[in-house]
């Protein structure tokens, strides 16, 4: 899908790592002071690595030591619904 051309507006195609870089000294910027620096650093990276997708991995871990397959998120709602009823309004 194209980008939507907007009158006055240049396009620009950034890279991941100009995006990751901008992203990155936004967000040390925006929590500048709230904490040790190398708790800030382990929240950025963990940051990056979602947007990089490095979290997105699967495995077949859970089945293979288990024997079991592992819940899928829905599945794990329905048979623990105590475990986030607190997070229920009202």
């Amino acid at each position: 899908m194209a980008p939507e051309h907007r009158p006055g507006v240049e396009a620009y195609e950034a890279s991941y790592e100009d995006t990751a870089a901008e992203l990155s000294e936004e967000a040390y910027a925006s929590r500048a002071g709230t904490g040790e620096p190398r708790q800030l650093a382990g929240w950025v990276s963990s940051y990056e690595a979602i947007a990089a997708g490095e979290t997105s991995v699967t495995s077949d871990t859970i089945e293979a030591v288990t024997g079991r397959r592992p819940w899928t998120l829905a599945e794990f709602l329905r048979a623990e619904p105590a475990s986030w009823a607190h997070l229920r309004r009202g």
